[in-house]
C-alpha cells in the first residue's frame, strides 16, 4: 500500500458494515460508519487516525456548537493523552448538537465561543504550528482516512458483499471525506461516481477550496485527483437548517437507518431520489450511545451557543 496511507494510529474497527436499503429504495445500499469505534463513531474517526499520528500534546480545532468533529477529536485525543482546545461558532439548536456540546464542554481543555467562522479561523491561525486539527479534519492528511475507506469499499465489492455502486452519496461539509473517498475508490478499481451532498454554505466551502484540497491529497499519494459531483440542491437556508426533502426523509427513514437533520438526512434524501443503480448511501453519523458520556456534563443554555 502507498506509504502515506500507513502513517496512522489505529482507532477504527474496520471494515464498517454494508447492508441493503431495499426497503427504502430498490437498488440502494448502506455503508455505515456509525460504530467505527466503541468510544465514538462516525466518519471523523477515519480522519483522526492520521491527524493524531505523532500529534503534539496540545491541539486546537474548530466547529459549530455541538460539532461532531470537535467532539470526536476531543474524545479520541483525550484517550491518547492529548488536551484539545476548541473554538465554536453558534448554529441553530437541535437536540443532538446540544447533547454533543455538553459532552464537549465536559472533556475539552477549553471551549471558546466566537460569533462567526472568520474569527474561528483566526483562532486556528494563532495556535502553535503543528497543533491544529482543521475543521472537519479535512486537510491532505486527514483525507487519507477516506482514501483508505474507498479501498475498503473496493475490497467489500470484490468479496461479493455488495455490487459495485454506480453512485455514492456522502455528506459534503469540509470536503475531505468525499474527495478522499473518490480517490480511494478509483485506486481500488471502482468506477463509482461520488456525489458530495453539500450541507454547508458556499462561503464555508468554495469550489476553489475543493479543487485545492483534491490536488493536495492526490499529490501526497502520487496520484491524479479524482472528481466528485457536488450536489447543492439539498442545502437549507443556513448550516443546520432543513433543506428540500430533509423532513420527509427523517420520517421515511425511521426504523430503517439512523439519520439526523444536518448531514445525513440531506444525503439520504439525495440517494432516495435516484433511480436505477445499484447505489450506495454512506452514513457518516456516530451511532454509539451518548448517554453514558453525559454523566457530570454541564447544562448548557441555548443562548449564546445556539441561534
Amino acid at each position: 500500500m502507498n506509504a502515506p496511507l500507513e502513517q496512522r494510529i489505529s482507532l477504527c474497527a474496520t471494515p464498517s458494515p454494508v447492508t441493503s436499503l431495499e426497503a427504502l429504495r430498490p437498488g440502494l445500499w448502506l455503508k455505515d460508519d456509525g460504530e467505527l469505534s466503541p468510544l465514538y463513531g462516525g466518519n471523523k474517526v477515519r480522519k483522526l487516525e492520521f491527524l493524531l499520528h505523532q500529534a503534539p500534546p496540545e491541539l486546537t480545532t474548530i466547529g459549530a456548537s455541538g460539532s461532531n468533529h470537535v467532539l470526536a477529536t476531543v474524545l479520541h485525543a483525550q484517550a491518547l493523552g492529548h488536551r484539545v482546545h476548541a473554538v465554536a461558532i453558534p448554529r441553530i439548536w437541535a437536540p443532538l448538537p446540544a447533547m454533543s456540546l455538553r459532552i464537549t464542554l465536559k472533556n475539552a481543555a477549553t471551549l471558546r465561543l466566537v460569533p462567526n467562522l472568520s474569527l474561528a479561523k483566526a483562532a486556528l491561525m494563532a495556535a502553535p504550528p503543528g497543533s491544529v486539527i482543521p475543521a472537519g479534519g479535512s486537510n491532505r492528511f486527514g483525507s487519507l482516512g477516506f482514501v483508505r475507506a474507498g479501498l475498503e469499499l473496493a475490497e467489500q465489492v470484490r468479496a461479493g458483499l455488495l455490487p459495485e455502486p454506480q453512485r455514492i452519496a456522502i455528506a459534503l461539509g469540509t470536503g475531505g471525506s468525499a474527495l478522499g473517498l473518490a480517490l480511494g475508490c478509483r485506486m481500488g478499481g471502482l468506477s463509482s461516481q461520488v456525489h458530495g451532498v453539500r450541507v454547508v454554505p458556499h462561503g464555508w466551502l468554495s469550489m476553489r477550496r475543493l479543487k485545492r484540497l483534491a490536488d493536495e491529497i492526490a499529490r501526497l499519494l502520487g496520484e491524479v485527483p479524482a472528481p466528485i459531483e457536488v450536489v447543492d440542491r439539498r442545502l437549507g437556508p443556513d448550516y443546520g437548517w432543513p433543506g428540500p426533502g430533509t423532513l420527509q426523509t427523517l420520517q421515511r427513514a425511521q426504523g430503517h437507518v439512523n439519520i439526523e437533520g444536518t448531514y445525513t438526512a440531506k444525503t439520504l434524501a439525495e440517494a432516495l431520489d435516484w433511480t436505477g443503480g445499484p447505489d450506495l448511501y454512506w452514513s457518516t453519523l456516530n451511532t454509539r450511545p451518548l448517554l453514558g458520556l453525559l454523566a457530570g456534563a454541564p447544562q448548557v443554555p441555548r443562548s449564546p451557543w445556539f441561534t
